[in-house]
């Protein structure tokens, strides 16, 4: 197979936060942007971790980063993500923020 150019898609309501790309056994994904948007009216933080497959401490690239109302925060150096590794943006609290992560991914 190719490599693929792909976007992920996801809304964060609450503190548990949500996987925001999820590794593929095999592959790499090479993380081009990560785009992080308020879109509730009220200033939030995120955090953004990778996480490694298997377990551990993930292993953090923001930590409670402030994010002001109806803005938009945007990581665009890249990031590699391996094999089933993910990353993930939590949020302080209760919120609504978008996360849009586009990356290439690329057989191993």
């Amino acid at each position: 197979m190719a490599d693929r150019l792909l976007v992920q898609k996801t809304n964060i309501t609450d503190a548990a936060g949500e996987i925001v790309l999820l590794g593929v056994s095999g592959d790499s994904q090479t993380v081009l942007s990560v785009s992080i948007c308020e879109t509730a009216g009220a200033a939030e933080t995120f955090s953004l971790q990778h996480v490694v497959a298997g377990g551990g401490s993930p292993f953090y690239i923001y930590i409670d980063q402030p994010l002001p109302a109806k803005s938009t925060f945007l990581h665009n150096e890249k990031i590699v993500v391996d094999d089933t590794d993910q990353l993930m943006v939590l949020a302080g609290g209760a919120c609504d923020i978008d996360v849009i992560v586009t990356y290439l991914q690329q057989d191993d």
